[in-house]
C-alpha cells in the first residue's frame, strides 16, 4: 500500500537524520561543531519536510477494484443550486456541499508507484480533491460565476502537486467520475472500477436520471 510505505519510508529517514544531527553536535571541535552544525541545521529542515510529506502521504487510502466509496445523493435548493450530501463507505463520515448547474462531477488525487516490482495492474492510492457543477447551456456555462468544491487540503507539503506529471517513480495523477445529472433525490454510490470511478444508481430517481428522463 504505497501510503502506508511512504509514511513510514519518510518518517524513518526523518528520524535518522535527526538521530545523525544528535550525534555529530556532540563533545566536537569548535570548527568542526560549526560546520557541522550548519549541516545539522540543513538536515533538521530536510527531516521536517520529510515529516510534512509524510503527514500528507497518510491523507490517502489504497484503492481495491470494486471499493465503494461513497455515497451520493443530490438535493435540490432552488433551480440550479443542489446541495450534494456524501457518505464515506470507510468510515460513514457524511458532509454535504453546495454547487451550482445541471451535472456534477467528482475528482480525486491519485499517487501510483511505477518503480521497480511495479505492475500495470497496480492500483493507486487516493485521496478526494473536488467537487463541481456544470451547467449544461455552454453560454450559461462561460458566464456564470461557479464554485469548485475542494475536497481535501495540503497543509505543507503537496506530494500530488510535486509528483504531477513529472515522470518520475512516484506517478500523481486524476480519477474523474463522468458527469451526473442534478436531480432532487437522487441516491447514487460511487466505486472504483476497472477504468477508474464507475457509479451505480440506488433508487428510481438516479436510474431514470441515469437515462436522461429528468
Amino acid at each position: 500500500m504505497i501510503q502506508s510505505v511512504l509514511v513510514v519510508s519518510l518518517s524513518a529517514v526523518a528520524l535518522v537524520l535527526l538521530l545523525i544531527v544528535a550525534k555529530m553536535w556532540v563533545g566536537k571541535e569548535w570548527f568542526v561543531q560549526w560546520l557541522k552544525g550548519n549541516l545539522g541545521i540543513v538536515m533538521i529542515v530536510v527531516s521536517v519536510l520529510l515529516v510534512f510529506s509524510a503527514i500528507d502521504a497518510a491523507s490517502y487510502r489504497q484503492a481495491h477494484s470494486g471499493e465503494v466509496l461513497y455515497t451520493v445523493t443530490t438535493y435540490q435548493l432552488e433551480p440550479q443550486v443542489y446541495e450534494v450530501e456524501m457518505v464515506s463507505a470507510t468510515n460513514g463520515h457524511s458532509a454535504r456541499y453546495e454547487i451550482q448547474g445541471e451535472q456534477w462531477q467528482l475528482e480525486l488525487q491519485t499517487l501510483a508507484w511505477r518503480g521497480p516490482g511495479s505492475s500495470v495492474s497496480d492500483l493507486p492510492a487516493y485521496r478526494p480533491a473536488s467537487l463541481e457543477g456544470r451547467y449544461l447551456s455552454l453560454e450559461q456555462e462561460r458566464t456564470s460565476h461557479k464554485q469548485q468544491v475542494s475536497l481535501s487540503e495540503s497543509r505543507w507539503v503537496n506530494l500530488w502537486s510535486i509528483f504531477r506529471d513529472a515522470n518520475l517513480w512516484l506517478d500523481g495523477d486524476v480519477w474523474r467520475l463522468q458527469f451526473m445529472p442534478l436531480v432532487n433525490g437522487a441516491n447514487y454510490t460511487i466505486l472504483i472500477g476497472q477504468n477508474g470511478l464507475e457509479t451505480s444508481p440506488l433508487n428510481d430517481v438516479a436510474t431514470q436520471a441515469l437515462k436522461g428522463n429528468w
